[in-house]
């Protein structure tokens, strides 16, 4: 196979990419991942099952084409699909309303206190979960690996599949994600962050579906181009899961070339890279364009062989991942700035050699700096180190720290935190007022019991009065924790405890550390039922 220049210059300068991702990758990697219009399709019946979905639909197109002349014809699909979104946004609250359409797990009473549109809490319901396509998890595995090589990742999906393949493991590199635009006007570290631009099925509200929220998010789609200028300099940007001729990739595109100069768009050529998947071609077909009216030069990369690509990535390696990066960032931060404002600084060990001596060490070895003050040295810890400490109460992990790290995990994960509250005060810690909200989040949305067995996979539901029962039945691992997990209520905690610990050593035998979703799940379960009536938050 040809080497491709492109990739291997990002190796020999070894930059972290900045990954830009979009639903091409869904719909390669999930089972049954709908288009944008067999979206629409399917939605449309709920609302106007005797009404012709593409008849309405050409009927759009019609009135759009007659309004204005559009150079690209693949702009006025875009458009014919935000008005018929809309037309279905306003028809689905009006049947909602009418309790003609029903939401599970959300209330006409829900829809009124917490002000989230029907029709975005339902498209947050069909996204929230997925399975993956069993015959691509090899490639899915090398996915994961470049995403978490990633400087920062941008995505227009709402499912959270990204987050979740980089949390996959627990080797403590999970991103910092932020949901819609509003996450580019925070101050961030622009390292190891997905930024959510089009919402989050974990916040239905943040979903950009109608012509409002594509007209609000037009309008700040400056700061994206912002964000992406302040790193393109020193990282290439990667776009994948995306045509040529998309709307999304097309303007961000344009926005950011028109603020460059000529010897940058020169530079920018091999640093600005589009995998267009071509069906069934296993080469790397690598050329040049400067097509679809964008104003500057890119590579293109046309293939179906993703994992020769990935494989190419991974030879990226600066020594330390991207979130090891924006932990250490944040935890300098926190101990040599908000603590210096503060006046509360002594002094902080950094070497055995005096600082000025530093710069002239770096270039010649690897230096191992730990930064604290008189009492502790912060360091965050990995899954395996939080779930020993959890089980064993080993004292190895402040407990600040501990959730701290508890904040660093992706929303929808399941983890054991009550035993970590107990007897503290959230406002009395050291976390940000960010860091505290997430907290209070986490207890919101996993504190129940009730809530999670619900969820619980219904030919796992078997009601047991034992733990030992329940292994005599010799049911295979993952649904031997779900029935524990479901019978959480009338199972010896003891035991459930000794089930766990020995589970976890089980776990941490491998070479690579994978909690089950199973697992954690029991876990958690059994954190909140044993510490969480201890806590005073």
């Amino acid at each position: 196979m040809a080497e491709i220049s492109c990739l291997s210059k990002l190796v020999n300068s070894n930059e972290y990419p900045i990954i830009f991702i979009g639903s091409g990758m869904s719909k390669r990697y999930l089972q049954n991942y709908p288009s944008w219009i067999s979206l629409l399709k399917d939605f449309w019946g709920s609302v106007e099952p005797e009404e012709g979905f593409f008849e309405t639909l050409n009927q759009i197109l019609f009135q759009l084409k007659e309004k204005q002349k559009y150079e690209f014809e693949t702009d006025l699909d875009y458009d014919t699909n935000i008005e018929i979104s809309t037309l279905i946004e306003r028809r689905f609250t009006e049947k909602f309303s009418r309790s003609e359409i029903h939401i599970n797990g959300f209330s006409a009473e829900d829809a009124y206190y917490t002000k989230i549109p029907p029709f975005k809490k339902a498209l947050s319901n069909k996204f929230s979960t997925y399975e993956l396509i069993p015959e691509m998890q090899e490639e899915i595995a090398l996915f994961g690996e470049v995403l978490k090589k990633s400087q920062i990742i941008l995505t227009t999906n709402y499912d959270t599949f990204l987050e979740d393949t980089i949390a996959d493991g627990g080797k403590g590199k999970e991103s910092q994600v932020y949901i819609g635009q509003k996450g580019l006007f925070k101050q961030t570290t622009d390292w190891g962050e997905i930024f959510k631009i089009h919402g989050c099925t974990s916040d239905p509200e943040s979903i950009i579906i109608s012509k409002n929220d594509y007209e609000q998010f037009d309008k700040n789609s400056v700061l994206i181009s912002a964000k992406i200028i302040s790193l393109l300099l020193n990282s290439p940007i990667i776009f994948l899961g995306y045509s040529l001729t998309d709307r999304n990739i097309r303007n961000i595109i344009k926005n950011f070339s028109n603020s460059l100069t000529a010897r940058e768009q020169e530079i920018l050529k091999d640093r600005i890279i589009i995998v267009n998947r071509k069906e069934d071609v296993d080469d790397l077909i690598e050329y040049k364009s400067t097509e679809n009216g964008l104003g500057c030069t890119y590579t293109v990369i046309e293939t179906d062989n993703y994992a020769s690509i990935y494989k190419k990535l991974l030879n990226i390696n600066q020594g330390v991942y991207p979130s090891e990066v924006r932990k250490f960032h944040s935890l300098i931060k926190e101990l040599i700035v908000d603590r210096g404002k503060k006046g509360s600084l002594k002094s902080v060990l950094i070497s055995p050699q005096q600082i000025d001596e530093l710069g002239d060490r770096i270039n010649d070895e690897n230096l191992v700096v730990a930064l604290g003050d008189s009492t502790l040295i912060f360091k965050l810890p990995d899954l395996p180190t939080y779930m020993e400490d959890f089980l064993f109460s080993t004292g190895k992990i402040h407990t600040d720290v501990a959730l701290k790290f508890a904040t660093t995990q992706t929303p929808n994960a399941r983890l054991p935190i009550f035993k970590f509250l107990r007897g503290v005060e959230l406002e009395q810690t050291s976390l940000n007022s960010d860091q505290k909200q997430k907290i209070r989040t986490r207890i919101r949305n996993y504190g129940s019991l009730r809530d999670s067995i619900d969820k619980i996979n219904n030919s796992h539901k078997k009601s047991f009065d034992s733990l030992c029962k329940i292994q005599e039945q010799s049911f295979y691992e993952a649904k031997e924790m779900d029935v524990i997990s479901y019978n959480i209520e009338r199972l010896n905690i003891d035991d459930i405890e000794t089930y766990i610990i020995e589970k976890f050593k089980e776990y941490n035998q491998q070479e690579k550390v994978r909690y089950s979703t199973e697992f954690r799940r029991l876990t958690a379960l059994f954190d909140i039922k044993k510490y969480k009536e201890e806590i005073s938050n």
